[in-house]
């Protein structure tokens, strides 16, 4: 979807044209065919797609789009809480304070970190500018998973969301990240062609985790969301 943007698409679709947009890759190519201008091209995706030899590209409409961009803002949001806790965790490491209890980000061990204090006014000043990045972090990932679960009750895929929490392992963040980036799997004819679009990178990740959501390769691969989100 790079060469052609959707909203291009869109914009063909509005003004009654119909517009079909095909994977490079899987157009039918003859051995030893070279020879490549724009006018031959043009000939043979005419001939290819009047014998209906092209396969298509799924497009998503705008309001799909719409909510796969709140769900990889809300993911964006998860991994910067992520990065801030980590940046926090290795202030403290470098300075040899390290939380004995069992579990972190815990309403006691947000006790011990006011509790500690430096004697140098510039790490005291650190300390409290990372627990607010951690503090600012959360909030705002709070807020999206609200607004993605609020925005997508109202979705047309809500009930295929729903349907996907059926499954054991399955959370509602899982489901909607898997219907927002897959789209209806029906499009696919069967398992194959669905772990083909997914890519190589996120069946590995399959075989090795159970539980996760995946993400499409338009531009590459993207990181995958546990189960128990």
């Amino acid at each position: 979807m790079k060469l052609v943007p959707r909203v291009t698409v869109r914009q063909i679709v509005e003004l009654g044209h119909d517009c079909v947009v095909v994977a490079p890759s899987l157009v039918p190519k003859r051995a030893g065919d070279r020879v490549k201008t724009n006018r031959r091209d043009a000939m043979s995706l005419a001939r290819l797609h009047r014998a209906g030899e092209l396969t298509a590209v799924w497009v998503p409409d705008e309001g799909h789009e719409a909510i796969r961009d709140l769900v990889r803002a809300r993911e964006a949001a998860s991994d910067a809480l992520k990065q801030a806790r980590q940046q926090l965790q290795s202030f403290l490491l470098r300075h040899g304070r390290i939380y004995a209890g069992r579990e972190p980000w815990t309403r006691a061990h947000r006790r011990w970190l006011t509790c500690q204090a430096f004697d140098h006014p510039a790490h005291q000043i650190l300390l409290t500018e990372y627990c607010q990045a951690v503090a600012d972090a959360s909030v705002r990932l709070d807020r999206l998973t609200k607004l993605v679960v609020e925005t997508a009750a109202s979705w047309s895929m809500a009930p295929v969301v729903a349907a996907y929490q059926a499954m054991r392992g399955v959370a509602f963040m899982t489901a909607v990240t898997f219907v927002v980036e897959i789209g209806d799997v029906r499009r696919f004819d069967n398992p194959r062609q669905l772990m083909a679009y997914l890519g190589p990178r996120s069946v590995g990740k399959l075989n090795r985790r159970t539980g996760q959501a995946w993400r499409d390769h338009e531009g590459g691969q993207h990181k995958s969301s546990k189960g128990t989100h």
